[in-house]
């Protein structure tokens, strides 16, 4: 039997079954997550509680594999080697394979269109974004203030998704400090226009007066404050670059504001719900596959799934070393692979 998944926003009125907000555990790696495109095949130094994967174990284990996207199946707009291969295998065994992103700044469709441009065989309604759980989540949710808008930090991509469940927003694009001032100060901007919460994901466009309108809608408790996710960074191409991610501008507003968001992606509880009320999972039966412990791991550990990180990404075996060295067992995934594209020959 599927689960409906909703909650009450509001933060007087939350139910703990529907909504999880876990402060602490917004996790910053020694202040900053690093993106590193370093790969090895070596095991973690001295790390007897991660083992390395070996395919005809996980396909004997799981029925499920919950992949996230950025850094293990692509990276911008080119597909990790071995990766389309190692996702059709599965397919093609009758396994279940579902895309969990914390990247919001595209559409559904977008992204299967790059799926199916890329080589994965992936169904459309196998793929989720925390903007999906957050129109999902607002179209199902209200205070009596569902029919205003909500003033968007985010992309046009995110802003579709909402339309498309019939939550209407505003604030994509630039807004730039120059158009309310000649000074260096801005004192009074205009925040008469009423809404419903304020949603904050990745924002191109961010900008003090962005900064400025957020925090001071936020002023109004009945205001709800949403994020896509937390995540500090992107896995990027270039190894020595560090690509800011939507947990920049979160945390941005959250210290302006005092306040802290609802957070629907990984590796919090509304994406979790999401993904069990639409593919009825057995959590038991999952492998959740990632790049990040501080999301993808945390994310399958904290909601009973076995994980496995693969080193194409964000963290890699130094991590994993220095994790459990911090006594961060949270962080620590039960398997490891060096890249999906080293299980197509085992």
């Amino acid at each position: 039997m599927q689960r409906k998944v909703g909650f009450e926003l509001h933060s007087s009125k939350v139910s703990a079954w529907y909504l999880w907000i876990v402060v602490s555990s917004n996790v910053v790696i020694d202040g900053v997550t690093k993106p590193t495109m370093r790969r090895t095949d070596s095991t973690p130094s001295d790390m007897s509680s991660v083992k390395r994967a070996v395919r005809s174990s996980l396909l004997a284990l799981y029925d499920t594999f919950i992949f996230d996207a950025d850094g293990v199946l692509w990276l911008g707009g080119d597909a990790i080697p071995g990766s389309p291969e190692f996702v059709n295998q599965l397919v093609d065994a009758g396994k279940r394979v579902v895309i969990v992103t914390n990247n919001s700044t595209k559409t559904i469709d977008e992204y299967f269109e790059k799926t199916k441009k890329l080589g994965f065989k992936v169904e459309k309604e196998s793929i989720v974004s925390p903007a999906v759980v957050t129109a999902h989540l607002l179209s199902e949710s209200g205070n009596g203030r569902s029919h205003l808008p909500v003033y968007l930090l985010g992309t046009n991509g995110l802003a579709e998704t909402l339309a498309k469940k019939g939550v209407q927003s505003f604030g994509v694009g630039p807004d730039h400090f120059e158009s309310y001032t000649d000074t260096n100060f801005v004192m009074k901007v205009d925040t008469s226009r009423q809404i419903r919460a304020v949603v904050v994901s990745y924002d191109n466009h961010f900008s003090y007066i962005k900064l400025m309108k957020a925090i001071n809608y936020l002023r109004d408790q009945d205001v709800d404050f949403v994020a896509t996710n937390e995540d500090l960074t992107f896995p990027g191409p270039h190894k020595d670059v560090l690509v800011p991610g939507s947990g920049s501008i979160v945390n941005s507003v959250r210290m302006a504001a005092g306040r802290d968001p609802v957070v629907m992606g990984k590796p919090h509880r509304p994406i979790f719900d999401f993904i069990c009320a639409r593919f009825g999972i057995d959590p038991k039966r999952s492998l959740m596959v990632g790049d990040r412990c501080d999301t993808d791991i945390l994310f399958g550990n904290n909601h009973g799934m076995d994980t496995m990180l693969v080193y194409t990404g964000i963290h890699n075996s130094e991590d994993l070393t220095r994790f459990e060295s911090q006594g961060r067992t949270d962080l620590l995934p039960k398997y490891f692979a060096p890249s999906l594209n080293v299980l197509l020959s085992e």
